[in-house]
């Protein structure tokens, strides 16, 4: 009678454990009026937006490597579709895109981008260009996108549904800041086990950008 009551109870404990679970996993997940609000938020803080300046920390994780890869650097965007992605220190490495052209120098050579060699540094461009003018917010075409609500920032993951980027992509995820609504933090999840982590610090809002930095020579 006492092992039939105890698995009674250790059973229900464990009913209510998955309740439990179940509760804390969905009660952050954001929709109906609070994710209009919230969509609305992004787009009007972001259409005021003209130029931005910055510094951020990316970390690589790879699954073939016992450590991350941690590199640092400097992005510059300016809303014409300009945008400049540049590592600091040892790694010697920029990014450019300059309207629908995009550009790499490596090593001191510069070259023209016309394939996907340099595929996460066009996604990245294209993730920041379009959270910025809101397109992300809509683009049902590439994402299926759900809203969530941490204690830290209003994260929107964006799940790839075109067969050619989930070869690469499995999942991204966006931390937008609660205060201003700017793109704090960037994660990509590959389509294997390595993920990279992109820190924004110190953003410059509105500032004048060298319209030279887009000039790759």
């Amino acid at each position: 009678m006492i092992n039939r009551t105890k698995k009674k109870l250790s059973f229900l404990i464990f009913i209510l454990f998955l309740f439990a679970a179940a509760a804390q996993n969905n009660g952050n997940l954001i929709s109906g009026a609070d994710l209009v609000t919230i969509k609305n938020n992004i787009k009007d803080k972001n259409a005021q937006i003209q130029t931005l300046i910055c510094p951020f920390v990316q970390t690589k994780k790879m699954a073939v490597l016992k450590e991350n890869d941690v590199s640092k650097g400097i992005m510059y965007f300016v809303k014409s579709n300009q945008f400049r992605w540049e590592y600091t220190g040892d790694k010697s490495f920029i990014f450019v895109q300059n309207g629908d052209k995009y550009f790499t120098k490596l090593d001191g050579k510069v070259r023209e981008i016309k394939d996907n060699s340099a595929r996460l540094f066009q996604e990245i461009s294209k993730l920041v260009i379009s959270s910025i003018n809101g397109d992300i917010l809509e683009n049902t075409k590439k994402f299926k996108t759900e809203y969530e609500d941490n204690s830290n920032a209003i994260v929107v993951h964006l799940t790839p549904v075109q067969k050619a980027m989930q070869n690469y992509i499995s999942k991204i995820k966006l931390y937008f800041n609660k205060t201003n609504y700017l793109v704090a933090k960037i994660e990509i999840y590959e389509s294997g086990e390595d993920t990279t982590s992109i820190q924004f610090e110190n953003v410059k809002v509105n500032q004048p950008v060298n319209q030279t930095l887009f000039e790759l020579k």
